[in-house]
């Protein structure tokens, strides 16, 4: 597929902003997909009549971005995966601002509410058979940081049922920062009310209304539910407030 790319000229003024347009218009015309290896650096710099440097700057900046990845060798390929794309510079744009995870989570919880209400419109049978694993599987795990991991994964599964790109790729950039919250919350859980039971049983309500296609009970049960976490999220931070730690 690769074979069939052919770039075009740049323009010198701003030939890096150039050769990543071509390549990203290169990507929406369907000439490359995910996974598929761009040509080499030497081909593209001979086809846009630049030099290597600026084709290997243009490269740098997408694979900050996410778009491409690079193997021992060299080779640049395109993501395997695009949804995962925004991780990257949401991580450093949030780090950057200093964001709390207050902030975060207030960020997040939006998200998770429309998540939810679309994923109840567009839930499927085997969507809902995947959420019911999941729960049974929260039910059995004893450890609790495989616990903390099922439910981020329950989480991302309901974003992706939701089926919009951009809501899947911020939710995914937010748990990459928070990814230990969720174990601290139900650390915090059990030293108050000695059981995740409200937690677990939020989780269940959330999914029922879901699989009801009730979009409605599903927005109420998430925006419950996300009550819940952020309260937990507050106490956690101002517990690292008080020690000395934020």
């Amino acid at each position: 597929m690769t074979e069939q790319v052919v770039f075009q000229k740049v323009n010198k003024e701003d030939a890096v902003n150039d050769i990543l347009d071509q390549i990203i218009k290169a990507i929406e015309d369907g000439l490359l997909h995910e996974g598929d290896a761009l040509p080499t650096e030497r081909k593209m710099a001979e086809q846009m009549a630049v030099s290597r440097p600026v084709v290997r700057e243009a490269l740098h900046s997408l694979r900050l971005l996410g778009i491409i990845h690079s193997v021992q060798g060299g080779a640049n390929y395109i993501t395997d995966d695009f949804n995962q794309c925004m991780i990257t510079p949401l991580t450093l744009l949030f780090r950057m601002n200093r964001s709390t995870v207050t902030q975060v989570q207030q960020l997040r919880s939006s998200l998770e509410v429309e998540s939810a209400s679309l994923a109840a419109e567009k839930c499927t049978e085997e969507d809902a058979a995947e959420l019911e694993w999941y729960l049974k599987k929260l039910d059995q795990e004893e450890n609790d940081r495989e616990r903390a991991s099922l439910d981020r994964e329950l989480h991302l599964k309901i974003a992706s049922i939701a089926d919009n790109p951009m809501i899947y790729q911020v939710l995914c950039a937010s748990s990459v920062l928070i990814e230990n919250m969720i174990t601290d919350i139900r650390a915090l859980v059990m030293q108050k009310e000695k059981s995740t039971k409200g937690i677990d049983q939020e989780h269940r309500n959330l999914v029922q209304a879901i699989m009801s296609h009730d979009t409605r009970d599903a927005r109420r049960r998430m925006n419950e539910h996300m009550w819940t976490v952020t309260g937990y999220v507050r106490t956690i931070e101002e517990n690292k407030r008080s020690c000395g730690e934020g």
